[in-house]
């Protein structure tokens, strides 16, 4: 599944942030890196030839100058400059990355966030929102510690990554619906890639709260609360089943919580790598929204997650392998 690898760019120290990150998992999944550097120029002047040659030659020698670093050897981090393949485009960087990245036939895509105001603001205003939305690929959204932090290329080259660790740890959440089934697909082939344990996680969001006058105990625990928990597991514990089929180290967990503060804190005791789920759906199991949990898991969390936008109806049927696989 994973050949090539994009990585967009814009320029800007902040983008340059996810260039560790593609250059690591290029190598640990063994594939090509496209260099994607969209030249866009402000309205005005979008009409002028001139300013568009000179935003191109522009990107161009961006480009040369980041695949100099990149393809260094002597560096920590490095590419072979084989595998490396450098583009250029001129237009809306939403579109243009939306069409180029499925033309070149990549299987991942990679660009950094803000990650402040959730999917809305990213890194080129909301570039990367409407690409997740538009592109039938998984996307990991990287939303470095240090934000303002300007680092030279050169040191980023020599920093470590979360996925430099003897054995990778992926939290991946589903929430029972297929289609938030159609992020396990990409996931179980990237654990097989880098010899990664999954950890399986579905949160119930209960009922209701509880009252007692007008003060409030939090979610209720009771009879309709542990019907739900209890068709959880077993849910959990078929999809379980069928990754391990895989050869993949699986370990489930249940649990009847707010399902955003719950899934940063699984991720933080686990000490996961990355966290995997799908966007823009609602679950049989408790009614867990995952537009708006990967939302707050990218403001609370600094961990690369993974995301794919889920189709809907005879779309998810269609693509994904598992869906309905627990049924």
């Amino acid at each position: 599944m994973y050949k090539k690898i994009a990585v967009t760019l814009d320029g800007s120290p902040l983008a340059e942030k996810a260039l560790p990150y593609a250059v690591k998992l290029a190598n640990l999944l063994n594939t090509e890196l496209l260099l994607l550097r969209i030249a866009d120029l402000p309205p005005l002047v979008s009409d002028n030839v001139d300013h568009e040659l000179e935003a191109i030659e522009s990107a161009e020698a961006y480009l040369k100058s980041v695949e100099k670093v990149i393809t260094d050897s002597a560096k920590p981090l490095f590419i072979a400059a084989d595998r490396l393949q450098p583009l250029v485009a001129y237009g809306k960087p939403e579109l243009e990355i939306s069409e180029i990245v499925p033309f070149e036939e990549a299987d991942l895509l990679i660009m950094t966030t803000h990650g402040r105001k959730g999917l809305a603001r990213l890194t080129q205003g909301s570039v990367s929102a409407k690409v997740l939305h538009q592109i039938n690929i998984p996307v990991i959204l990287i939303k470095p510690e240090n934000l303002k932090e300007e680092i030279p290329l050169e040191t980023l080259m020599s920093s470590i990554t979360t996925f430099d660790v003897p054995e990778v740890t992926i939290l991946m959440t589903v929430d029972g619906s297929p289609e938030s089934e159609t992020i396990i697909a990409p996931t179980v082939e990237f654990a097989k890639k880098v010899g990664a344990a999954i950890y399986l996680f579905t949160v119930v969001l209960p009922p209701m709260p509880v009252e007692m006058g007008s003060v409030s105990t939090g979610y209720g625990f009771g009879d309709e609360a542990e019907k739900m928990q209890q068709q959880a597991s077993e849910y959990v514990k078929k999809l379980e089943a069928k990754i391990a089929e895989q050869g993949i180290k699986v370990v489930t967990k249940v649990s009847l919580a707010d399902p955003a503060a719950e899934i940063v804190q699984y991720a933080q005791e686990i000490q996961a790598n990355m966290i995997s789920m799908a966007t823009h759906a609602r679950g049989k199991l408790g009614q867990m929204v995952m537009g708006s949990v990967a939302d707050e898991v990218m403001r609370e969390s600094h961990l690369p997650v993974m995301l794919k936008h889920m189709p809907s109806g005879k779309e998810t049927n269609a693509e994904n392998d598992y869906a309905g696989a627990t049924n």
